[in-house]
């Protein structure tokens, strides 16, 4: 006598051979077992794939899209956007950009008021 494994998704036989299996009870245990599957092994791969040339192509076509944009501009404006902005105003790496793009810009002003006065 054959065996069943219960995997009605992934029968060997052609006509199901287990009497009392409902399609509701099998679909409810594929769901289950879709539903505590760990994603992990799919993040890994994910980052395995943007590692490469192809993935970094991929990444930065995503980045550079209207749908991308919009979608970010969105956030931004949303209450987490905001937060995130405030934080990231706050840390030494924002400061010290700001510091040398205010050196920059007087440096470069200065530099335009000494040609007015030359000519």
């Amino acid at each position: 006598m054959s065996t069943c494994n219960h995997d009605c998704f992934n029968c060997s036989y052609d006509d199901c051979i287990c009497e009392d299996y409902t399609d509701d009870l099998a679909l409810d245990m594929y769901l289950d077992r879709m539903a505590t599957r760990s994603y992990d092994s799919l993040r890994v791969s994910q980052r395995k794939y943007r590692a490469t040339e192809k993935g970094k192509q991929a990444v930065r076509r995503w980045n550079h899209s209207e749908k991308h944009k919009k979608i970010m501009n969105n956030y931004n404006k949303s209450a987490k956007g905001k937060e995130r902005s405030k934080r990231f105003e706050q840390t030494e790496k924002r400061k010290a950009y700001r510091r040398e793009w205010q050196k920059r810009k007087y440096w470069e002003n200065k530099a335009k008021k000494e040609d007015v006065y030359v000519k």
